[in-house]
């Protein structure tokens, strides 16, 4: 992009905005160097409408973690999502169970980082001694909004996930990885 990437009205940082805009030119970066087409990745994905739908993709600045996920496994790599603060030590027995998981496809995993993500941005809350209330106040939302978005109602967007860890006093963090080989992609 030659024009500076602008925060938008809900970015409590603007480098939650440069992470997305990195993030997003690592993905089509990864496409145009597999030599993929919009088409050729609408097809693969599933998608209906195989010409817009990968440019709204690209050219969007918030999308389903989901939806990255796919993408990210399409071209062989996969997301990680990282939570710059260190967990609390509050012995939440979800968190060893989350630990011993082994899913069974790279889809199931990134369903499991999705999970564990806000269920650790939620733990990180609790510990800060925060309130869904005060969450919302920072972030600029209804308490009823904040409560979906924990119980993952709406799945996870990536422009709230870094709003709502800046409203509990961390950032989020996007990686690129390799992994072994493209795995069977389901969105």
């Amino acid at each position: 992009m030659s024009a500076p990437y602008a925060a938008r009205f809900w970015d409590l940082h603007p480098d939650d905005a440069l992470a997305r805009r990195d993030l997003i030119a690592g993905i089509r970066g990864l496409r145009e160097e597999a030599g993929l087409t919009g088409r050729d990745v609408a097809a693969r994905m599933g998608w209906k409408s195989p010409h817009g739908a990968l440019w709204r993709v690209e050219r969007a600045d918030n999308w389903q973690l989901r939806t990255l996920q796919a993408l990210a496994r399409l071209y062989g790599r996969r997301l990680a999502v990282e939570i710059a603060a260190p967990l609390p030590d509050d012995g939440d027995p979800l968190a060893a169970v989350y630990a011993a998981m082994r899913p069974a496809s790279p889809a199931a995993a990134d369903e499991l980082t999705r999970a564990v993500l806000v269920r650790d941005l939620v733990r990180i809350r609790i510990d800060a001694g925060l309130r869904q209330e005060d969450v919302a106040a920072v972030m600029g939302v209804s308490d009823k909004a904040v409560q979906l978005w924990e119980q993952g109602a709406d799945g996870v967007m990536v422009a709230p996930a870094q709003r709502y860890a800046r409203a509990v006093g961390t950032r989020l963090t996007f990686r690129l990885t390799a992994v072994d080989a493209p795995a069977e992609v389901t969105a």
